[in-house]
């Protein structure tokens, strides 16, 4: 929800369903016609490689697109405190290198646990919550879950981002959100494709779009 108009507005709104599974991943576009958004029907993802980039077909070279997704963007305060970084981009892109070459894949042993590589289980079997409070050095599950996770009136906190089990788990659509759609275009140098709330103001990013 935007707090005030964006000027100009973005010609095209998706939001995407995502999960770990392809053929469950949906998607919904809104179209802006003479100042008012005609909402279209849901229909498939398709490849999450090209996904922005036919979007961006769809709609125009100079245009501007809000794009949504339902894995989590971001990190845990206490994770980046511990594991040592204080902007989620620079740390995005170098996910798979150096350092960070097994961020991306889930630990499958308790003792796999580290900053470095926080994601767990990658099966169920004997795994416990416990097992990732300790391997990330934190006080409790509730340490792990970003601001925007917490409970809220009515709504029940998110499943911590970083556990990979049960029916709210979001860890394994995560690591395939970010790794087939988020990094590529970062990588490739795209001024085009910004990510909110780390790079700007929606209003800003519009507004450079529409020029």
């Amino acid at each position: 929800m935007l707090a005030s108009p964006l000027e100009p507005l973005p010609s095209l709104v998706v939001h995407a369903d995502w999960g770990s599974n392809p053929n469950k991943r949906w998607m919904t576009r809104a179209v802006l016609v003479d100042g008012r958004y005609q909402a279209e029907a849901p229909g498939p993802v398709g490849d999450a490689a090209t996904l922005v980039q036919r979007l961006r077909a769809e709609a125009g070279p100079s245009a501007a697109i809000l794009l949504g997704f339902d894995f989590p963007i971001g990190v845990p305060a206490a994770y980046a405190d511990r594991a040592g970084f204080d902007e989620f981009v620079p740390f995005l892109l170098g996910l798979g290198q150096g350092v960070w070459m097994e961020f991306l894949e889930v630990a499958c042993e308790a003792g796999q646990i580290s900053t470095r590589r926080p994601f767990y289980p990658y099966a169920p079997g004997g795994k416990r919550q416990q097992h990732l409070v300790d391997g990330l050095g934190v006080g409790s599950m509730y340490e792990l879950l970003r601001r925007c996770d917490h409970a809220h009136g009515s709504l029940v906190a998110a499943s911590p981002m970083f556990w990979t089990l049960g029916a709210k788990a979001v860890g394994k659509a995560a690591i395939l959100g970010w790794k087939e759609v988020l990094i590529p275009p970062l990588r490739s140098g795209a001024l085009d494709v910004q990510l909110w709330p780390f790079q700007g103001t929606l209003s800003s990013w519009c507004s450079m779009a529409g020029r």
